[in-house]
């Protein structure tokens, strides 16, 4: 049985196939024709349970279930974890296998530091009495607006990454990170800072630096907790006895009172 021309191509245009493809089904359906099919026979030829065997999902999720979240945090990761390919992790985020969820580090509160805080508020003349006025929801209190004060506090940093990303299955959530300081490392600073010379203030009176050219932005200083010694024995980065510096890992009453 002959085709019209360029039907061969047609086909193969219209299935996606290669033209030897279409041609060798052609020629199988003649020979089954000949045979006495005559429907013919075009059918694949491919054995039963052939082919690459799909992932027991039911062992897949107990398998990501048993590696660290911490070994979860990108599609690379995750896949070496778990010896998967990063296409079938991706696969996974698409059918809602696995889903990403964030945490974020949340301060320690501790029943004191609950009952401290309002008191620190009153001790630090935070709030003071004032005459409501008329008509108004205020009870007769007003928050100060610390224009004459300077803070003084402690700077910490890197000691983690403050949003961490992990792949997890639907049901999963990643563990609580909880730190005294959402920045708490062995790099420690001391700073001071007040409220910027925007708001009329009475020690920094709309102050001006002409160097930055631009007014007091409230940043007073940042020194860092470390202390200067003499090396005692030469390396190949510097002889003996050349100054350096180093981090103060311990800050407490002593070291606080010279910065």
């Amino acid at each position: 049985m002959e085709l019209p021309r360029g039907a061969k191509t047609s086909a193969a245009t219209k299935f996606k196939v290669h033209r030897h493809t279409v041609d060798r089904l052609w020629s199988r359906y003649n020979d089954s024709v000949a045979a006495g099919n005559l429907s013919g026979d075009v059918s694949y030829r491919y054995k039963e349970n052939s082919g690459r065997k799909g992932y027991d999902r039911v062992e897949l999720a107990a398998k990501i279930r048993s590696v660290p979240v911490d070994q979860r945090t990108n599609y690379q990761q995750t896949a070496k974890s778990l010896g998967l390919s990063v296409g079938f992790i991706f696969d996974m985020m698409t059918n809602k296998e696995q889903v990403k969820r964030t945490t974020t580090i949340k301060p320690i509160l501790r029943p004191s530091n609950r009952e401290r805080r309002p008191q620190w508020v009153w001790a630090t003349s935070m709030l003071h009495h004032c005459t409501p006025l008329p008509n108004s929801q205020n009870d007769g209190h007003a928050f100060d607006p610390m224009l004459n004060l300077i803070h003084i506090d402690e700077k910490w940093f890197n000691h983690d990454k403050k949003t961490r990303h992990y792949l997890m299955l639907p049901d999963g959530e990643p563990r609580q990170r909880n730190l005294q300081s959402a920045r708490h490392v062995e790099k420690n600073h001391v700073s001071g800072n007040s409220r910027p010379s925007e708001v009329i203030m009475p020690i920094f009176d709309n102050l001006w630096d002409p160097h930055r050219k631009t007014r007091f932005g409230g940043k007073i200083g940042l020194w860092p907790f470390a202390e200067d010694y003499v090396a005692q024995r030469s390396s190949k980065n510097r002889p003996e006895g050349t100054e350096l510096m180093r981090n103060i890992k311990v800050v407490d009453t002593n070291v606080y009172k010279p910065f």
